[in-house]
């Protein structure tokens, strides 16, 4: 491997993968900030699947833990750490489609740092619908981002550089975003 190779991003996507979109070919360093654009607007990885540990604070008389996931596969476990205790699943219940664990009877144990939760989510490809979202931030990535209205004689263009925005397309860059983006009540 020659010293300017580029390493492949967590997501695992190479040249190949977005070879069909609008703007290809792009170089795997493009792909690699493209990426990082895109999981740091969603706030989380998306892909591959991953065991994920995490530390929460957990307000008091606070049923449900929300854990940093659009895509929970497994709650592997969770720990009370200031008993060093395993709370035993059949205490709480969880759902995989809020990334959400709540606990059946009562409130968890309250505290800063109190509560770690270990766990698998992320899928285990990146979604298809993602490709063409990765493909635009790569493009927008070659174009002067300090630049924004270009004029050539009569013409004059506006360039909005966001990966988010209003739109009613389900197809459209923020629709598709939405789909990924880790929004949870309380957290900005």
């Amino acid at each position: 491997m020659s010293s300017d190779a580029v390493d492949v991003n967590e997501m695992g996507l190479e040249p190949a993968d977005l070879a069909y979109l609008a703007g290809a070919p792009f170089s795997q360093g493009e792909i690699n900030a493209a990426v990082v654009t895109v999981q740091n607007a969603a706030k989380w990885h998306i892909a591959p699947e991953i065991t994920s540990t995490v530390v929460l604070d957990v307000a008091c008389m606070e049923p449900v833990l929300r854990l940093p996931t659009r895509y929970l596969v497994e709650v592997i476990e969770v720990r009370d750490l200031d008993t060093d205790t395993v709370i035993a699943a059949n205490r709480y219940r969880v759902s995989r489609a809020f990334g959400q664990i709540r606990y059946r009877c009562g409130y968890w144990p309250a505290g800063y740092g109190r509560v770690q939760v270990e766990f698998d989510h992320g899928y285990e490809t990146v979604p298809a619908d993602l490709l063409p979202l990765i493909a635009e931030a790569a493009l927008l990535q070659r174009r002067d981002q300090t630049a924004k209205t270009q004029t050539a004689g009569p013409y004059s263009t506006a360039f909005d550089i966001a990966l988010s925005g209003g739109s009613v397309n389900p197809m459209s860059t923020a629709a598709v975003l939405e789909r990924y983006w880790l929004w949870q009540p309380g957290v900005a």
